[in-house]
């Protein structure tokens, strides 16, 4: 990517030791791509104490368009 991604959280909901989180991401390939990805993150907590540590995730996200990217870049960068 040229510069990175930019993710954004778009919604967040808590309850208890469970966050859901949906994300928004943003980047351009080395080539000019656009890459905008959503991305749904389910995160498990140790407890709901502020000081709780994520002990399990699970993200949903456009797979196939992150495999396209990588392949690309990946093309780019070897000539």
């Amino acid at each position: 990517m040229r510069d990175g991604i930019r993710l954004e959280v778009r919604h967040l909901h808590v309850a208890g030791e469970i966050t859901v989180a949906e994300l928004h991401a943003t980047s351009v390939t080395l080539d000019g791509a656009p890459f905008d990805n959503g991305y749904c993150w389910v995160c498990r907590f140790d407890s709901a104490r502020p000081d709780a540590r994520i002990v399990e995730v699970r993200a949903y996200l456009d797979s196939a368009m992150v495999a396209w990217t990588v392949d690309r870049n990946e093309a780019l960068r070897a000539g």
